[in-house]
């Protein structure tokens, strides 16, 4: 008697196809489109303005390839961990461990390689950096193993994750971190993070809500009112760091592009539908990049005129 055909809510997807084999699968489970968030370890290159010196610059690289490495071991993690249920959604079920193309066991030993590697690299920038690099690190498997299933507490732990990036950045550099820094970095962070919950709860589909179990409790009107809070919270310690910070009054002039990219981020959230992928919709919005150029210009002239005085 012949062996009953496992039962699937979706068709298998292809194990090679579009996917590219095995190398492919790899590169596409480390997600380098990815990366472009640990540009928050230079946060501390910048506003040290230790971009003024070489070495400086060579430890922040160094410090955002450790991250990298870090961060592709998370996502790599994450697709191991959540293998099972991403063969049951819609678009997840494509990724290279769900789908077959990456075995799991070759996902789990390239999360634990990455891990490892990135946390022996991170020795090179001093203790101080290593030890932030570990709670990273460590905090990303809480969150793969269960936080991310937590409403509220899934996006506190992204936000998080920033502000260790910005705090690793400082370690590198051997600068005091700033506590307008992490604050602010938090802020826009747990802001970011919020738009993306805000758009789980409004555009997932029923298939999909099963997935995402914390997408279940979040209701959209609760969820934008925790936007705007965080929102009138970022602004008002950005303002007060502008106006009372190291670089005051001068960093002031910081603030339009400040407010205008939260506003613009919200308008592209709830009237064209982008916050469910902020990093995608974010670097292909023509007048927030403008925006934000212009900011990262205006605040690298005061930052080179105070150290001017």
């Amino acid at each position: 008697m012949s062996r009953p055909e496992p039962v699937f809510l979706l068709p298998r997807p292809a194990r090679v196809g579009q996917t590219g084999g095995l190398p492919a699968g790899i590169l596409r489970t480390m997600r380098p489109q990815q990366w472009i968030k640990n540009v928050f370890v230079f946060a501390g290159l910048v506003f040290a303005r230790a971009f003024l010196y070489p070495h400086g610059i060579l430890l922040a690289l160094w410090a955002f390839a450790v991250f990298c490495v870090l961060s592709s071991a998370v996502y790599c993690l994450n697709d191991y961990v959540d293998r099972d249920r991403d063969r049951l959604h819609p678009r997840k079920r494509f990724r290279p461990i769900a789908s077959g193309v990456v075995p799991a066991a070759v996902g789990l030993s390239l999360a634990i390689g990455l891990g490892v590697g990135g946390l022996a690299a991170s020795l090179g920038l001093g203790w101080d950096f290593f030890g932030i690099a570990s709670v990273y690190l460590g905090l990303n498997i809480v969150y793969s193993f269960g936080l991310k299933h937590v409403s509220l507490w899934d996006a506190l732990t992204v936000a998080a994750g920033f502000v260790l990036r910005a705090l690793a950045g400082t370690a590198a550099l051997h600068v005091v971190a700033s506590p307008w820094l992490l604050v602010c970095t938090y802020l826009v962070a747990l802001y970011l993070s919020l738009g993306k919950r805000w758009s789980d709860a409004v555009h997932l589909a029923p298939e999909e809500r099963v997935y995402r179990r914390a997408a279940l409790v979040y209701e959209p009107n609760l969820v934008r009112t925790f936007m705007q809070v965080v929102m009138a919270t970022t602004l008002m310690s950005y303002s007060l760091y502008a106006a009372q910070g190291p670089h005051s009054p001068w960093m002031l002039v910081t603030l339009p592009f400040v407010i205008y990219g939260l506003f613009h981020y919200q308008h592209m959230v709830e009237s064209r539908s982008l916050g469910g992928a902020p990093e995608s919709a974010i670097f292909q919005d023509r007048a927030f990049l403008l925006n934000a150029a212009g900011f990262v210009i205006a605040a690298l002239c005061v930052l080179l005129a105070s150290g001017a005085r």
